[in-house]
Parts: structure tokens; sequence; C-alpha cells
């Protein structure tokens, strides 16, 4: 199994359209059984979470964890490391 982890904060649109094209090359070659994402947003204060929550029902092997406190950088990392 293949995960891709994204730590984030404050990108909603870049996170937006990430995960869209991960879910499209996903899709594409019928990987949905071999990839797993795991997202992380960091306390994000814009509609990061709004961004992500689209994609928790379109059948994409997605995990997400809003942080309630800002971890920085590097324990955002450190979190999805422990995922």
């Amino acid at each position: 199994m293949l995960t891709i982890a994204i730590p984030t904060y404050n990108r909603a649109d870049k996170v937006k359209r990430l995960l869209s094209v991960i879910k499209d090359e996903i899709f594409s070659y019928r990987l949905q059984e071999q990839v797993a994402v795991i997202v992380s947003n960091n306390a994000s204060t814009d509609k990061t979470h709004s961004a992500i929550s689209k994609f928790l029902n379109c059948g994409l092997n997605l995990e997400y964890y809003r942080q309630p406190e800002n971890l920085g950088f590097d324990g955002n990392c450190r979190f999805l490391y422990i995922q």
C-alpha cells in the first residue's frame, strides 16, 4: 500500500487542487485499494477544512485529521508519520 501524507495549513485552494489531481490519477488507474491519502490540517483559519471535507465521501481512501491547535510544521509532519 502506498500512503500519501499531506500536511497543510491555510492552503484551501492548493489542497483542493492537489486532492483533485490525486483522486483523478487513482481512479484512472483503478488504484483505490492500493493507495491511501492522509491529510493533517494544522488548525487552519481559512476554508481548508471545507475544501478537504468535500473529498471524504468520493470513494478515495482518505483519512482526515483537523488539529485543534497549530502543531508547527515539524509537529504536523510528526503527527502524519505516526499515523
